[in-house]
């Protein structure tokens, strides 16, 4: 048991510096070179976030696009918010590790907001889902707005998902002018 804690440990390390050293790449790479790591990553997660994939692949995918601060990948994401990495239950593992959607998306910031409203709101989604969004969401809240009581989270929320219906609201009536 004590090995595994140590394995754990050091692999959560790893998992750590490895998408560190992605924010650093990100900033001293070209948009060409940026883009395209991007594309390898949204292709890396849609390819194995299926059973029997990788877990590891996925995880340090996930955390490089939200190290990368990949707007682009923030619908997919959202998507995959409720994606367990290893022993989602495990203690002391950093969410990174056992959400790496979900970390992924606090990472990318507020312009994953939008996404991950649409996403819980565009299909009947589980309870689970809704709640690694509203961890989501809060957590990027409460990190750019640290002085929010709960009231002003739940306002800023609401902000968007009125947002998100005045949107659909607009689709509509383009909908039915054709």
């Amino acid at each position: 048991m004590e090995k595994r804690k140590v394995l754990w440990s050091y692999l959560s390390v790893f998992v750590f510096c490895s998408t560190s050293l992605a924010g650093e790449i990100a900033d001293s790479a070209s948009p060409e070179a940026r883009r395209k790591r991007i594309e390898e990553l949204i292709a890396i997660v849609n390819k194995d976030v299926e059973p029997g994939g990788d877990p590891t692949v996925v995880i340090n995918a996930m955390n490089e696009l939200g190290k990368l601060r990949a707007v682009e990948a923030a619908p997919l994401l959202a998507d995959r918010i409720d994606y367990q990495g290893h022993n989602p239950k495990g203690e002391g593992r950093p969410l990174g590790f056992t959400h790496p959607a979900v970390q992924a998306l606090i990472d990318i910031g507020e312009p994953s907001i939008p996404c991950i409203i649409e996403a819980v709101a565009s299909r009947e989604r589980s309870g689970y889902f809704q709640l690694c969004a509203k961890v989501a969401i809060t957590r990027i809240l409460n990190q750019n707005h640290k002085e929010d009581t709960e009231n002003e989270t739940r306002k800023l929320i609401q902000g968007y998902v009125d947002e998100y219906k005045k949107k659909v609201h607009r689709l509509e009536k383009l909908l039915e002018q054709d």
